[in-house]
């Protein structure tokens, strides 16, 4: 009786049948090869807003609650929020700042030696671990994101930052 019933059940998964009665991928292409997945931003280089109350606009417009990463466009002058391969609100940025510190460092030619060195050392690890079958180290970089509500005004102030940048952005309720 046990016996029958796990037949069964191995009989409706499509990873251990032999030959499915439909195609496990309808489309001809899985998950890794379409374009969202090979083309779009690493999950490590955006922070995750999580929205616990929808957001409207005048027009009765809404962002719904949800977790989002919180990219800044390529221009720097846009904050969007993101959502699998859908942009679910474009923010204008009002204020964006670098550390002028860390914008010299770089020009710096101490520094390009430095980090010369280190990217050698550092493909010299990758490369052993890539034998090995490892996946690259990757540099951590600061990141965070925040999301405040102003009663007085009655605005929502999202902060984004990476590195050395800062962006804020504001969607006016």
């Amino acid at each position: 009786m046990i016996e029958g019933l796990i037949a069964i059940q191995i009989q409706t998964m499509d990873e251990f049948f032999p030959y499915p009665p439909y195609p496990m991928y309808p489309s001809g292409l899985i998950d890794e090869s379409k374009s969202i997945y090979r083309y779009a931003h690493p999950s490590s280089e955006s922070r995750v807003l999580a929205l616990k109350d929808p957001i409207y606009d005048e027009d009765r417009n809404y962002i719904p609650p949800g977790h989002y990463s919180l990219v800044l466009s390529d221009d720097r002058t846009f904050l969007l929020l993101v959502q699998g391969d859908k942009i679910f609100a474009t923010i204008p940025v009002f204020k964006l700042e670098e550390s002028k510190e860390e914008v010299e460092k770089i020009y710096d030619k101490k520094y390009q030696k430095q980090q010369a060195k280190e990217k050698k050392k550092q493909d010299k690890i990758n490369a052993k671990l890539a034998r090995t079958g490892a996946p690259p180290q990757e540099k951590p970089v600061y990141m965070e994101a925040t999301i405040e509500y102003d009663n007085i005004e009655r605005y929502y102030l999202i902060k984004y930052e990476r590195g050395f940048v800062r962006a804020w952005g504001a969607i006016k309720k």
